[in-house]
């Protein structure tokens, strides 16, 4: 099979909700990864989360210098076109419903292509496709390679041509960008991976019918916005106008001017080449992470970003003094009198921005709020400026990597994929409503976890503690099952499943688990903390899961009633401690072994007529007046099905027959009864 050049993105996203949040990544880090595959291979990636561009391109030698020092990063575009043999249209049916003579489905393509004799190569559908309103796109493969900007537009509009009806093209005319990403869909509908197109061929038979504007270079579309009226404030003028180094030199000369502590933040590399550095973060945090002064400070724990920016003072950026009334600095409001002014919180000391002409008494803006509404920048832009600023960064590109890997384990958690390929264990966490709280935990544990340098460890760790996790889930309008016990045991549930590890504290370093307890106590949560580690996404993993909650289904341990005293019970005290790390030390209750000793009694005794009921046992006069006799009874069951060799099935005919079973005592299908081995009925 031939092989064709392609520049196919390491990444996976198996939704359109987090693809669009990583397109501009993805658009200025996708030529870092050219490949040679065969069609087959292409269309398993395209519906493995992966995007592509079809062609080859490349980054001129001035540009991977640029991007070798760091200075910028570029986006892939058309400049960068060198040569194409893969050729695709998007077909999103947006004008037209279904009915309309030119709405186009999958079949209809199919048919278009044929009788235009144009053979696609494959055909798959979009994340947004549904049987109602397709979507999809289509894959030629040219027999030649393309290598000129003539060529390469002639044959694209004779391909769009097949699909034009009554001189209108019905494709997403974007598809003409040499550099258009084409992004991952949901599934394989057509596949001939034979099939190849004649550019000369297609484009003597199929002249245009329509006018297409085929695209030179990939244009940046730059957010419109209403320019921001001038201020009397000359810091917020000067980010306006993105003049990021004047900002950070007179910020600088400020705080050298303020004296200590505040001189000592500023490193000046000489009188003459004018470069300072303010060493704001380096003074306190983490120095020994910090030996070059010039290089950005990583911020390795999240918590800490917000907290650190938070107290830098406001008041030498916007060259005022503490409580000194100024002119506001918010558009829209003509202060003449000085209605705003910096304070700063005695408790937290977070300095904060406050007006008491436009903003209300207890409204304030820190300072990534305050760029937002005075600058009109957006929150990743003023993160942006600050780590300039302060010379720091939000994470390491260690985090960073982990980040986007925990990404593709939730997207793909989220995606219908995952209920395809494991229904089981998707019934499993779905009915236990586990899975809420599994994609929930995963999207804490990416904004939550901790660089390596900290934890020693090579595994994304993070902590949180029940009480932390219900307040979260709260706040993001989850309230259904988010009680102390129930995340409780849907947790341990989790890592019973190996989807979730749990660190025990004496992995961890010392100075680690103390600053934990530390950030608990700061935040009031009375309880402890849980160390979890999310493990490497993969297929494997997810089926290792499946065959785990099999194995607990077949074993009738029950989710309701998980605890360390039924995994004990079921597993031993190996498995128990795995799952609950800080109690290793507690072993099998007196009241469990009590309740078990009466409880395999009544069994033996009403099993002489061959079946009984877990109902009839808990009804037993010896064990009907027990507390608590239904977890008790869920805690112990795994032991004695296993040391009696008995087997819990479902009720039918046989048992009925072999038992000489009255009727309209059980039902059929529902019940559930409990038997010995040997009585098993053999289609069970």
């Amino acid at each position: 099979m031939n092989t064709y050049k392609v520049m196919l993105h390491e990444w996976k996203h198996y939704n359109k909700t987090t693809l669009s949040k990583w397109a501009g990544a993805i658009k200025t880090t996708i030529l870092k990864y050219p490949r040679e595959v065969n069609l087959k291979e292409l269309a398993q990636a395209l519906t493995d989360g992966h995007t592509v561009i079809l062609g080859h391109l490349e980054y001129s030698r001035k540009e991977k210098e640029m991007i070798k020092s760091q200075e910028t990063k570029i986006g892939a575009s058309s400049r960068h076109w060198k040569n194409q043999q893969l050729f695709a249209v998007d077909i999103d049916n947006d004008k037209y419903k279904q009915g309309d003579p030119k709405y186009i489905t999958i079949e209809k393509a199919i048919r278009m292509c044929k009788d235009k004799k144009c053979p696609p190569a494959f055909i798959y559908t979009t994340y947004s496709h549904k049987e109602e309103h397709h979507k999809f796109r289509v894959v030629f493969a040219s027999d030649t390679e393309i290598d000129t900007t003539d060529k390469r537009t002639k044959l694209i509009e004779s391909i769009f041509e097949v699909f034009a009806i009554n001189g209108e093209c019905l494709v997403d005319s974007k598809c003409s960008d040499p550099a258009r990403l084409f992004y991952p869909g949901k599934e394989l509908v057509y596949t001939d991976y034979e099939a190849t197109i004649n550019p000369d061929d297609i484009t003597n038979r199929l002249s245009p019918t329509y006018k297409l504007e085929v695209e030179t270079t990939t244009t940046v579309v730059k957010r419109s916005s209403k320019r921001l009226p001038s201020t009397n404030n000359r810091t917020i003028n000067l980010l306006r106008s993105g003049k990021y180094d004047v900002v950070q030199k007179e910020v600088a000369k400020r705080l050298v001017e303020a004296g200590k502590p505040y001189h000592d933040w500023v490193y000046e590399t000489s009188s003459k080449s004018g470069i300072v550095t303010i060493l704001y973060i380096i003074k306190d945090y983490f120095p020994d992470f910090a030996q070059d002064p010039l290089s950005p400070v990583f911020i390795r724990d999240p918590d800490d970003y917000y907290d650190l920016a938070q107290q830098f003072p406001l008041d030498k950026l916007l060259d005022c003094e503490v409580n000194q009334h100024i002119p506001c600095v918010l558009p829209g409001h003509d202060d003449k009198v000085g209605s705003a002014r910096i304070e700063r919180h005695h408790d937290t000391g977070e300095y904060i921005y406050h007006c008491y002409g436009c903003m209300g008494v207890n409204q304030y803006y820190d300072i990534f709020t305050l760029l937002e509404h005075a600058v009109g920048w957006s929150h990743a832009k003023s993160k942006e400026f600050i780590n300039f600023l302060l010379n720091m960064e939000f994470e390491t590109e260690w985090q960073k990597e982990k980040k986007k890997e925990i990404t593709e384990f939730q997207d793909y958690v989220m995606d219908t994929q995952f209920q395809k390929r494991f229904p089981f264990l998707y019934k499993e966490l779905k009915t236990s409503n586990a899975l809420e709280v599994f994609t929930f935990i995963l999207g804490e544990a990416r904004r939550r976890i901790y660089d390596r340098l900290i934890t020693n460890s090579e595994k994304p760790i993070f902590f949180t503690g029940i009480k932390q996790l219900r307040q979260r889930m709260l706040s993001n309008n989850i309230s259904t099952g988010v009680s102390d016990s129930s995340l409780q045991r849907k947790l341990k549930f989790i890592t019973k499943l190996n989807l979730l590890e749990v660190i025990p504290d004496e992995s961890l370093p010392i100075e680690f688990i103390k600053d934990s307890h530390r950030r608990r106590q700061a935040k009031n949560y009375r309880y402890r903390i849980n160390y979890y580690a999310v493990p490497e996404f993969s297929l494997k993993l997810l089926a290792d899961a499946e065959e785990i909650a099999k194995e607990m289904k077949g074993k009738n341990i029950r989710r309701r009633y998980y605890s360390r005293q039924a995994e004990l019970w079921a597993n031993g005290k190996d498995e128990a401690d795995k799952q609950y790390v800080q109690d290793r030390d507690v072993d099998k209750s007196k009241k469990t072994i009590v309740f078990y000793e009466k409880y395999k009694s009544v069994a033996l005794e009403l099993l002489e007529r061959g079946y009984v009921t877990e109902k009839e046992i808990l009804n037993h006069r010896r064990i009907r007046g027990a507390k608590k006799k239904k977890e008790l009874s869920a805690t112990v069951m795994p032991q004695l099905l296993q040391e009696l060799n008995l087997q819990v099935v479902r009720y039918n005919k046989y048992y009925k027959e072999l038992f000489q079973i009255k009727q309209g005592t059980l039902k059929y299908g529902s019940s559930k009864i409990i038997v010995r081995e040997k009585d098993v009925y053999d289609k069970e």
